[in-house]
């Protein structure tokens, strides 16, 4: 059985499900809304929940990739010898440390401490955005 669709701000389902999964971000009120329709598929590993994906229609890929840059530029750190950019870039939340990573085909955010990763990409009038978790860094 197909999920129901959810209407909604999408910038606040992707604060939402990092939140989910122990990285703390907040929506301020100078981001952008993104108004959207989704539906979210999870994928349990061994009887828990681990991985959600979601297809969402109703709102351009730029505008998903600016509210992430605009959510994570905030807390851009200089890493010596990295050649950060705009496209690319270390953060660091509370002391946790993660990389924004802009690819020919959307975005990849890994919460490396928390062992999370971000993605999002397009496919025709699709964007794709998912949430993975793999082992923690120490």
């Amino acid at each position: 059985m197909k999920p129901s669709p959810i209407t909604g701000d999408l910038g606040e389902f992707i604060v939402s499900e990092l939140g989910r999964r122990g990285v703390a971000l907040f929506k301020t009120a100078d981001l952008p809304r993104l108004p959207a329709t989704w539906r979210t598929i999870t994928v349990e590993i061994g009887g828990a929940a681990k991985d959600v994906g979601a297809g969402a229609q109703g709102c351009s890929l730029d505008k998903v990739l600016a509210f992430c840059f605009s959510l994570l530029s905030s807390f851009r750190v200089d890493r010596p010898f990295s050649n950060d950019s705009d496209s690319s870039f270390w953060f660091s939340i509370n002391g946790k440390q993660g990389n924004f990573t802009r690819t020919d085909t959307g975005l990849v955010v890994s919460f490396i401490a928390w062992g999370v990763s971000l993605t999002i990409s397009e496919s025709g009038q699709d964007i794709f955005i998912g949430f993975a978790e793999h082992q923690k860094s120490i």
